[in-house]
């Protein structure tokens, strides 16, 4: 995974002739010659591993997580629990009580579960 990493993170920002051959990028991250790799933003890991341990008193006895969303912002994240079937994550992007009474029928403990919300905008009010 580190190689994959330091391919990428060396291919960003690059035209595809100043890659070098053997990075795998160079075949898969161009449409012809427009590079494809604009959403890559090289970011310190140190500071994203500091961020997550903050999270930890956050999740720390947390057996459920229900994420909350509509449209595309929850959209983004259910392609990963169908691949994980994770039975202790759930979804839930409808107003419907019966949506929600759904969810709640799975949950033997409330108190374990940590309900987070999804919003790609960060302004919606839901």
């Amino acid at each position: 995974m580190d190689d994959l990493r330091k391919y990428l993170l060396d291919a960003a920002g690059k035209e595809k002739n100043k890659i070098p051959k053997d990075n795998p990028y160079r075949n898969i991250a161009f449409d012809g010659d427009k590079p494809r790799l604009g959403w890559v933003k090289p970011v310190d890991f140190n500071k994203i591993e500091n961020s997550l341990s903050s999270l930890s008193d956050l999740l720390g006895g947390k057996k459920n997580f229900i994420f909350i969303g509509m449209g595309g912002s929850i959209n983004g994240i259910k392609p990963l629990f169908s691949i994980f079937e994770r039975k202790e994550f759930f979804t839930l992007d409808s107003l419907d009580p019966k949506a929600i009474d759904s969810i709640l029928s799975e949950i033997e403990d409330l108190e374990s579960t940590l309900v987070i919300a999804v919003s790609k905008s960060g302004t919606t009010k839901e």
